[in-house]
């Protein structure tokens, strides 16, 4: 079946969530500091494989609930209306988590 213009395929919609996901920089930095904090050091081959592989499922599990339960009609209306609140209050959030970050003398 023939796409519309401007249409995408589950595909091209699974492969622009998945560049999304591999380039987030905060999964990035979340899995550099349980790389850092050494998660696996000293570990087996097989440790290791397990620890990467459980993180991906957990990983694969909660965004894929948030990917059902975000792609909901009523989640997008509530979006919708709500959403300059909800960006703001994180940006403010995420303000506040830089100024500790950056005022943490250890």
């Amino acid at each position: 079946k023939p796409l519309l213009t401007g249409q995408k395929s589950q595909f091209q919609h699974f492969l622009s969530g998945y560049a999304l996901q591999v380039t987030n920089p905060k999964a990035i930095s979340f899995w550099l500091a349980i790389a850092s904090v050494n998660a696996v050091s000293g570990a087996s081959l097989l440790l290791i494989l397990l620890f990467v592989i459980g993180g991906m499922l957990v990983s694969f599990t909660c965004h894929g609930t948030w990917a059902v339960a975000m792609s909901s009609k009523a989640a997008r209306r509530s979006y919708a209306k709500l959403r300059r609140w909800v960006e703001a209050f994180l940006g403010g959030l995420f303000t506040l988590f830089a100024i500790r970050l950056l005022t943490t003398v250890d």
